[in-house]
Parts: structure tokens; C-alpha cells; sequence
């Protein structure tokens, strides 16, 4: 665990504003099954799995295969307008920049923080999400994720960035 979330947070952030040139140049290399399976959720069966090489390993989430968030609207949307690498992309180097990087140091914790804006604090774990402007929201400390599939868990993992 390191003690310096916010450093290891901003070093993810400004490696993530890399994610969508190198997701594009990694996903040529993926390597796809040869017959369709299901979503870490056990839905979505008809689609190719697949996965980015090793050398790109840090832009994959680590619960998700390709092209992953298929259980969501928009993302299954994305896959059914415009194919599994392009849906891919926008997974890996839109949505979800950097979780394999930010998994590094993710450890277990017990609960997710709630979705409202504020700072929360769980032990040595803290937490802060601000409204900015425009609908921004500046979210930084331990951020939680719900993991899904086999190994299904609560992790936090270091945190900086600025959303909608």
C-alpha cells in the first residue's frame, strides 16, 4: 500500500492521458478466442472474448475481459454500432484509463464509498469527491471498485482525477 495516494494517483492520471493513443496501437496485437463467451457478469454469450498483450497490460481492467462493460448501455451500444475493437478502445482508452496500472497497489477494504460528493475516511483509507464546475467533480485518495467474475471483491486503489 503506498502512503502517497494523491502522487500515485496524478502519476496515473497523466499516464492515462496516454491511453487512448496505446490502447489503439495494443489492440491490433490482442489476442481474441476463437468462439464467443459470456461477461464477467455470466451475460452477453455471443460475443469474442479477448485480451491486450502483456506489454500493455497496465491499460486492461483487471475484471473485465474485452471488449469489456458490455453490461453496460452505452457500451453494448458501442459494440453493436461499431465492432468489438473500436468498442474496445473506448473501454480501455476512454472509460476505464489505467486500472491495470492503478491495481498495482489496490488493496482489499470493506465497503464502497458512497457516490455522494464528500471526504470519507475508513481507517487509513480517506476518500474526497468535490462538485467543481460544469459538472465536474474532482475525486482523489482511495478510490473503490467492485470487482466482478470468479474473484468478485472490494478494492481501493490510489485515486486523482477530474470527471463529468
Amino acid at each position: 500500500m503506498t502512503k502517497y495516494p494523491r502522487l500515485v494517483g496524478f502519476a496515473s492520471f497523466l499516464l492515462g492521458l496516454t491511453a487512448p493513443l496505446i490502447v489503439l496501437v495494443a489492440l491490433p496485437f490482442a489476442k481474441w478466442d476463437k468462439t464467443p463467451s459470456a461477461d464477467s457478469n455470466g451475460k452477453f454469450p455471443d460475443v469474442i472474448r479477448g485480451d491486450l498483450p502483456r506489454w500493455a497490460s497496465w491499460y486492461s481492467t483487471p475484471d473485465e475481459r474485452l471488449p469489456g462493460g458490455t453490461y453496460e448501455p452505452t457500451v453494448a451500444d458501442a459494440l453493436h454500432a461499431f465492432g468489438r475493437f473500436w468498442c474496445s478502445w473506448y473501454w480501455l482508452g476512454i472509460r476505464n484509463r489505467m486500472l491495470g496500472f492503478d491495481m498495482i497497489w489496490a488493496v482489499p477494504i470493506d465497503l464502497p464509498w458512497p457516490p455522494e460528493p464528500g471526504h470519507y475516511r475508513n481507517g487509513e483509507f480517506w476518500w474526497t469527491r468535490r462538485d467543481l464546475f460544469w459538472g465536474l467533480q474532482l475525486k482523489m485518495g482511495w478510490r473503490t471498485y467492485v470487482l466482478r467474475g470468479p474473484s468478485a471483491r472490494i478494492i481501493a486503489a490510489p485515486c486523482f482525477t477530474i470527471t463529468r
